[in-house]
């Protein structure tokens, strides 16, 4: 009894620490990616504003990686808001793409998930009446990957038929 616990606990640890370690090299790609594209834009970027999720992109059965971050310009008084997506290649991920997907006055995009092949974003536009801070008027926005280009939907994508 004793040995089948231990084994059970060695077990445990060792697929416990290859999915941290996994974890731990998307967050460092993540990071030099966001940081190099922050330099570029001569901005900060808003890490609490850093959202992220997983699922299937490109039809290959593996979780992928969408994150949206924002980066600040102007001294925080204008920001825009980018989506990189990031390919599962065995053990670790490959950038397919980043676009602009939102920014100061514009669209605030405030979620994002993947389901059924496609990445849908929660979205807040301004009404005529709202603060610069503040828009009101809930909306969603959908991607998909095309021939390895993100494109938007304003409408949910079927499911590809395969």
């Amino acid at each position: 009894m004793k040995n089948t616990l231990l084994a059970l606990i060695t077990l445990l640890l060792v697929f416990n620490s290859s999915y941290v370690t996994a974890a731990s090299a998307d967050k460092a790609i993540v990071n030099a990616f966001i940081k190099k594209h922050v330099k570029q834009a001569g901005g900060k970027e808003h890490k609490k504003s850093r959202v992220s999720a997983s699922g299937d992109i490109n039809h290959d059965g593996s979780a992928d990686l969408v994150v949206n971050y924002v980066i600040e310009t102007a001294g925080g008084d204008d920001f825009d808001q980018y989506m990189a997506v990031f390919s599962r290649v065995k053990k670790t991920i490959k950038l397919i793409g980043t676009i602009r997907i939102g920014g100061e006055l514009e669209r605030h995009v405030n979620s994002v998930t993947v389901k059924d092949n496609f990445i849908e974003l929660g979205t807040l536009s301004h009404d005529e009446n709202d603060a610069r801070c503040c828009p009101t008027i809930v909306g969603k926005t959908y991607y998909v990957l095309s021939k390895g280009e993100l494109q938007e939907h304003k409408t949910r994508p079927e499911q590809e038929k395969k």
